[in-house]
């Protein structure tokens, strides 16, 4: 009877699933819930087994608690539906974390209709489970079977149906980047089946670069090896010198890209612009901030990124900092600890360089969910960097001061309320995403928080007047990365490589006021920039492979972007030089082309062995040995 009870369980589970998920038009959520789904069955079957044998005697006890675990499990798989379709993620500790903060189940979008939905399908779940119960064990519904034939049965339903979820979701991962980030997110290890060359023989079209490829072939490829070359070839830190004795002052702007510098928007960076070093198209090296910060600071292209965090390499941008006698502070609002920024971003090694100066009102610690009043810890860190400058101005700084207002959900004050009508403070924002939605509130509320910015910016261009430091400073002004508005179907960033995600303004504001004359650049030619108006005494290219924007090179007029996991392995890249777009995917000793569009993302005739193709390709594999080359053809 156990087993007639249990094997009735877990076929409810599975066809109620089947009945509230499966959608022709989004088969990829089924399979994933599918997957769920048997794995929870597997679950019940057992925890069923082990707790109701000692109570055999006791059928209202056994009920009881059979009901209690399947209704448990299924809310997860109900959960992890719910989550998927609005955050494409799906039910973690992490998450768990952040629905137990004040609010966030309502930002989240989690209202009345989703409680309801909820509710709605436990009553179902628990109506089934009665009736397949009464069926199973009054009508003998599966009499026919034996005890042991019925137990074998069952488990080998489960196994099939949990085994057969996985060939699935692996050739879905398999042909579809976008549900690879997925599927590797929610559920790790299941799809990692070491079918590749299974998929391959089926002639099914890869579009993704694996997890296992990364961790298998980074230590070969061709810029782990420049990289180490570069390692072998540094000279000498304690004989650096620098003609320039100027401070620096690096303003990272959370979320800002490119089309908001305007009169309009941001007058006041717009207007230092004019004056400035600002190339058109400037880039990103990544599309979210621990990949972006790595680019401003390190001066590498996006080739060396992962090979640099997994090996906590860092950049030697503080080491050159700390042989000139500088002194670094990091004014911040936000925590650093996202991602691990404060661990491969900034040096922990170097605690004597770095001062971090925080200020931040609420305890809470994750960035994505922000329930406190971010405009206001931006204006205290302001504050607290301007008094700073006040007590020290004479020494040799580098201040790095990081606004967050301009991230999700986009803070302000009521006094730089410039653009009507707006969303308010508790907008949904996922609410937001589908056809038809008319984004334009939205979008006012993101102005206004990067006229507040903005605002800021103007703060600090006159106290350094005031302090008789404009002249004597390097102000580097740069979008950490974009944000989309439904240009390409999402809102935020993260998640793709089109141009609202990766144009960023850039000014970089020397006491010449030199301007430069490229088109496009990357937060990888930052630190080479500034290094160059600091009058180093050693080739910038022995340490970066950045270029200078202030030495105008026509065939350097490119930038290299990544995409990646949260866990921060890269899974495509994009070249953008000669006015297009090349999507790769990076191997060890080779680039495979996949896309060409133009510089506004329009799609453009793709053609793998014409020339135009095969001299991006030549840029890239010349960039994977980048400091190979340099040792053996030194760069002037």
């Amino acid at each position: 009877m156990l087993n007639n009870r249990l094997m009735t369980h877990c076929t409810v589970i599975l066809v109620v699933t089947f009945l509230l998920f499966f959608q022709p038009s989004q088969p990829q959520t089924f399979l994933l819930c599918l997957h769920l789904s048997t794995m929870l069955s597997v679950i019940l079957y057992l925890l069923v087994i082990l707790t109701t044998r000692p109570f055999r005697n006791k059928p209202l006890l056994v009920n009881t608690i059979t009901y209690s675990f399947s209704t448990i499990l299924f809310a997860v798989v109900v959960i992890n539906y719910l989550l998927i379709q609005s955050f494409d993620s799906a039910l973690n500790l992490r998450v768990i974390w952040i629905m137990l903060q004040p609010g966030i189940l309502y930002t989240m979008n989690i209202g009345w209709p989703q409680v309801l939905f909820c509710c709605l399908a436990v009553i179902l779940l628990y109506g089934s489970q009665v009736l397949a119960v009464y069926l199973a064990i009054k009508v003998r519904l599966f009499s026919f079977f034996t005890k042991y034939f019925n137990l074998a049965t069952s488990l080998l339903i489960l196994t099939v149906s949990w085994m057969l979820s996985v060939i699935l979701l692996s050739a879905q991962a398999y042909t579809n980047l976008d549900y690879y980030r997925l599927v590797s997110e929610s559920v790790p290890y299941e799809i990692d089946v070491n079918l590749d060359q299974f998929w391959h023989q089926l002639d099914l079209t890869q579009t993704k670069n694996t997890k296992r490829y990364q961790k298998n072939y980074a230590n070969d490829a061709s810029e782990t090896f420049s990289y180490n070359q570069r390692q072998q070839s540094l000279p000498n830190l304690n004989e650096l010198s620098a003609t320039n004795e100027y401070n620096v002052v690096y303003v990272i702007l959370e979320s800002v890209r490119a089309d908001l510098m305007t009169q309009d928007i941001m007058p006041n960076l717009y207007q230092l612009a004019q004056q400035s070093c600002s190339p058109r198209h400037h880039y990103s090296v990544g599309n979210s901030t621990a990949e972006s910060l790595w680019g401003i600071f390190s001066g590498l292209s996006a080739f060396y990124w992962h090979y640099s965090k997994e090996n906590d390499i860092y950049s030697f941008i503080y080491d050159i900092y700390q042989a000139l006698d500088y002194k670094m502070r990091v004014f911040y609002a936000s925590t650093l600890s996202y991602r691990g920024i404060n661990n491969y971003v900034f040096d922990p090694t170097r605690q004597e360089l770095h001062e971090f100066i925080e200020q931040k009102t609420n305890a809470l610690s994750r960035r994505e969910w922000k329930a406190r009043p971010v405009e206001k810890d931006d204006i205290d860190m302001l504050n607290a960097y301007l008094d700073s400058m006040t007590e020290s101005h004479n020494e040799k700084r580098v201040d790095i001061l990081y606004f967050y207002s301009a991230h999700y959900n986009y803070y302000f004050p009521e006094t730089a309320a410039k653009f009507h009508p707006h969303n308010n403070k508790d907008f949904l924002l996922h609410a937001l995403e589908g056809d038809n939605v008319d984004v334009s509130e939205l979008i006012n509320r993101y102005k206004n928080s990067a006229y507040f910015v903005d605002q800021k910016i103007g703060e600090i261009l006159r106290h350094l007047e005031q302090l008789n430091l404009r002249k004597k400073t390097i102000l580097v002004i740069v979008g950490d990365h974009g944000e989309e508005f439904l240009e390409f179907g999402k809102i935020g960033h993260s998640t793709n490589l089109f141009k609202p995600q990766t144009q960023v303004p850039l000014v970089i504001s020397s006491p010449d006021k030199k301007t430069c004359d490229f088109s496009i650049s990357s937060h990888a030619d930052i630190t080479p920039t500034v290094l160059s108006k600091l009058g180093l005494n050693k080739p910038l290219d022995t340490f970066f492979s950045g270029k200078n924007l202030f030495d105008y090179d026509a065939s350097k007029e490119q930038a290299i972007l990544m995409n990646t996991f949260r866990s921060s392995i890269p899974i495509e890249f994009m070249l953008i030089k000669d006015d297009v777009k090349l999507r790769f995917i990076n191997q060890a000793k080779e680039v495979i082309p996949r896309s060409i569009s133009g510089l506004n993302d329009e799609p453009l005739q793709f053609e793998k062995n014409s020339s135009k193709t095969q001299s991006l390709i030549h840029t890239l594999l010349s960039e994977k040995k980048y400091f190979s080359e340099l040792e053996t053809e030194p760069k002037q």
